[in-house]
Formats: structure tokens, sequence, C-alpha cells
């Protein structure tokens, strides 16, 4: 079987996690480990297979490390200028799980990509789209089910919102769920934040900063409102619903490829907005709808959409999809560090 190397973040953002996660749940045989700009590295999460870079390191270095492998695969981007078109002078098999937004289809180091992970529909339709479907393989993106533990959720008494850093452009939506609370002072909500959004809250709204372990912040509400303007994947949606969480979004891809009813799914409307030189597509989710939905689900049983929430994301898990990304990489099934 291959030798397979994972570039990539170690730190507390969804590339990050991302990385991480895959490293330790498949037999990578190492980990060039990218140093992020402001959160450097977690190197707790890192092992003898672990090798610590960073964008400008130095091409011997990275001639080095990729003399160590067969197979290069990456989570939105090279990290290094030129991976790919360097791996692929080494005839070293390339692979890229593509992040829709941020991808470049006029990018020539694409021409170096053997092959696209696609995490989402929509992303394998935008590859499709673009020239690249003879190249494109859709897996949808896995989900550790173990960590994010199912509890089932009886009532939809308190809403809550995980917003993380925020997102780029304010793309988490946050301010369509402070703008909800305020028209329903009825409801209780819990908005969790790694960096929060300056804003006069209503007394209904219950705030929380970070916590130690990511999966923490799922175990209290019960219903999530997750109104992104986009997503590559959209992690806290699948997160939430592992939880027993009932999660609301907008009905746009691919953030409605993953509720059990599409009463959970609002309309949004669409607005250009610019990605660096790239334009993409933000979707605003009506607040009135929004409020008439969380007034329909207060107070009412959710033990269904809780259990088929769950139910759904199982079908994510590594115990189903390990077996298709090792065929897809090209390694053996037993964890490279068990």
């Amino acid at each position: 079987m291959s030798k397979v190397g994972i570039v990539g973040y170690c730190c507390d953002t969804g590339l990050g996690l991302d990385t991480r996660e895959f490293y330790e749940q498949l037999p990578f045989a190492g980990w060039l480990v990218i140093e992020h700009h402001i959160l450097g590295v977690d190197r707790v999460h890192l092992d003898e297979r672990c090798h610590i870079g960073n964008p400008s390191m130095d091409s011997e270095e990275v001639e080095q490390w990729l003399a160590g492998i067969d197979t290069v695969f990456a989570f939105e981007r090279g990290y290094i200028p030129d991976l790919w078109s360097r791996a692929k002078a080494r005839n070293v098999r390339t692979i890229l799980c593509p992040n829709a937004e941020w991808f470049q289809p006029h990018d020539p180091q694409m021409n170096s990509v053997d092959l696209f992970l696609a995490p989402t529909r929509a992303c394998a339709e935008m590859l499709e789209e673009n020239g690249f479907g003879a190249r494109t393989h859709y897996i949808p993106h896995v989900l550790d089910t173990d960590l994010f533990a199912f509890r089932r959720r009886e009532r939809a008494e308190v809403f809550t919102h995980y917003r993380g850093l925020g997102g780029y452009g304010g793309r988490k939506g946050t301010h369509i769920v402070l703008e909800a609370a305020r028209q329903c002072p009825e409801v209780q909500f819990v908005v969790r934040y790694q960096w929060p959004l300056q804003a006069e809250w209503p007394r209904n709204v219950r705030l929380i900063g970070p916590v130690p372990r990511r999966e923490e912040q799922y175990v209290e509400a019960d219903v999530a409102i997750q109104p992104s303007l986009w997503e590559g994947v959209g992690l806290q949606i699948l997160e939430a619903m592992s939880c027993g969480l009932p999660t609301i979004v907008p009905d746009a891809a691919p953030m409605n490829e993953y509720p059990v009813s599409e009463r959970l799914c609002v309309p949004a409307a669409a607005r250009p907005v610019l990605l660096g030189e790239k334009t993409w597509t933000a979707w605003e989710m009506d607040v009135s709808s929004l409020v008439r939905l969380i007034r329909q689900l207060h107070e009412q049983p959710i033990q269904d959409l809780s259990e088929m929430g769950r139910a759904k994301m199982e079908q994510r898990s590594w115990t189903k999809l390990r077996p298709a990304y090792c065929q897809v990489l090209g390694m053996n099934e037993t964890p490279a560090g068990s």
C-alpha cells in the first residue's frame, strides 16, 4: 500500500481540526504540519511522524519530506507554493479535498492534482461544472460520532448558535441570530463563541466563551441555529446533529444537504460576495421566516427530529466511511499510530 502524507494545520480552526482528525484516524506515514500565522501549532497532538514547516520553508526541506511518501493529501490548498507540481515531478500522487468557496479552477497548480475528493454534493457539482468531473470522487465529510456523543432532546426549550470565530466576513450569520432573539423575547438563547460579536444582546441571550474541548459546547440547549452565509462543509452543523440537536440552516447548498426535515431549511436570499479575487454567493437567511420557525418549534416535542438527525450523522461515522477513505487514498485500514 502507499505511504501517504498529509499537509496542513494543527490548531483550533476548521482546517486544523480536520487535518488532525484525519491524521489520528487514518494510517498516514507522515504529517507536514504547517504553522498557522495566528494560532501556531498545537504540539500536544504531534508524534515522531510529524514535521513542522511553514509556507515559506526551504525548497530542499520540502523535497526531502516528499521523498518519503508516495501520495500527498491536503484540505483546501497546498499551503506551500507549487506543492502539487513539485509532488507531481517526483511521481507522488496528489489528492486535494477542496472547499468550494476558495477553489480556484484556473490556478495552474490544479493541473497537477490527480484527484479531487469532494466532501459535499455541492462541491462535486462545482468541480464537474469547472471541468474536473473526471478527477472528482465524492465521499460525504466524515464525523467522529464517538466524540460527538448523542443525547436525545425532548422539547425545544433553549435555542443555541455556535459562532466560533465568526467566520470570514461574518459568514456564520450571528447577526441573524441576534435579530431573531430580539424578536423572540419569550425564547431562551445560548450563543457560544471563540470571539464574541460586539453588540447589544437582549436579556434572553446567554453568551458563553471558549470551552476546553469542542464537544462540550453541544451539551446544553435543544435546537441549534446555524444561519451560515456559506460553508465549505459546516462542521458545527454536523457536530450539533450528531449530539442530538435538530439544526436550522439556510435552504442553500451545502447547508441544506444535512437536515432530516425540509422544515429546518429556512428561505435565504442570494447576494454576491468577493472572496479574494473570486465572486461567491452568500445566502442571507430570512429573519421573519426564522422567527416563525422558532415560535413553531418552541416548547414542542422534538424527539423524532433529534433521533433522526443522529441516525443521519451515523452514516458519516469513521466506522462507515473509513474503508472508503482508505481505498481512495491507497491505505491499509489500520491506523499507523495504533
